[in-house]
């Protein structure tokens, strides 16, 4: 986790009215389906017990996979060209996805990403819960190789419509401040190239 003495190595306009959570990577899962939880778990059973079950225990049904999301159909010409111009612009970026209120829907979906095929895929509790806050969430995950910051998004005028996702390659990163320093970097370029919400959908 980082320290009191890590956020005030961020710019103060960075830290200015926005709170910040920093997870470790165990953190993002329920304890139930952590890996380290569940060898914990084994490394508690008595061998004879464990052994007994593996003789006598019929064997477990595979777990049902989880569908996939249920794409929205989205066109975001505009707010495509701008993510992948500025994904492109960054070697450090592994994904970067910018999440809005889909024109007509009342669903909120990645509208556009540097992963295309991610676009439509709709916004989580999680996303939704970051747009409009000031809140800005940083975490490691090393079974993706990645830091990921994501926080909420406004247009050139300061007004608040979406969050983006920056996904960062963890051997260009010094650690969570950095990430979130380069993130926060990335954020205000994006910003600058949005002339409105409804731009972002425009044909023209």
């Amino acid at each position: 986790m980082a320290r009191g003495d890590d956020i005030e190595r961020l710019p103060g306009e960075a830290r200015a009215g926005a709170t910040f959570d920093f997870y470790h990577p165990t953190e993002r899962h329920d304890i139930m389906t952590n890996p380290l939880f569940r060898v914990a778990a084994l490394l508690l059973l008595p061998s004879a017990l464990a052994a007994a079950h593996a003789q006598s225990a019929p064997v477990a049904a595979p777990a049902a996979t989880k569908p996939a999301p249920q794409l929205i159909a989205v066109s975001a010409p505009n707010a495509q060209a701008l993510i992948a111009r500025v994904a492109a612009a960054h070697s450090d970026v592994f994904l970067l996805g910018l999440h809005a209120n889909v024109p007509g829907t009342t669903s909120n979906a990645i509208i556009a990403c540097s992963d295309a095929p991610r676009i439509g895929k709709p916004s989580s509790a999680g996303d939704l819960a970051l747009i409009g806050k000031t809140k800005i969430v940083v975490a490691k995950l090393p079974a993706k190789n990645v830091y990921e910051v994501a926080m909420p998004i406004s247009d050139a005028q300061g007004r608040s419509f979406g969050m983006i996702v920056d996904q960062m390659k963890i051997a260009a990163i010094k650690d969570e401040v950095d990430a979130l320093q380069r993130a926060l970097a990335l954020r205000a370029e994006v910003e600058r190239g949005i002339q409105s919400e409804a731009w972002l959908f425009d044909r023209n």
